[in-house]
């Protein structure tokens, strides 16, 4: 991506970590299993988004993506009324 400042051109150049928002299988197990806890519980929707967001986050941290959780909380919430549940992938994302 190159950006024109001031009459000259500065490059800047993105590079991932290989390791980028890959969770490990054990992070990724263990919040999968809370995950399924929470959504069978008798937790009102939003604590149960809550609680599934804040285990997204926890499985995340340390990936370059904290904080996932919290930004998919739309999402989660859609998922569970639909009858879903959502999963932490232990999968690096593509790029």
């Amino acid at each position: 991506m190159q950006h024109r400042i001031g009459g000259n051109y500065t490059v800047v150049d993105f590079k991932f970590n290989q390791n980028f928002g890959k969770v490990p299988t054990h992070k990724a197990n263990t919040a999968n299993k809370n995950i399924q806890k929470i959504a069978e519980s008798n937790k009102t929707l939003d604590q149960k988004v809550t609680a599934i967001a804040r285990e997204f986050n926890t499985a995340y941290k340390g990936t370059g993506l904290e904080n996932f959780g919290d930004a998919i909380k739309d999402t989660i919430k859609k998922m569970l009324k639909d009858g879903q549940v959502p999963n932490v992938s232990d999968m690096r994302p593509n790029m």
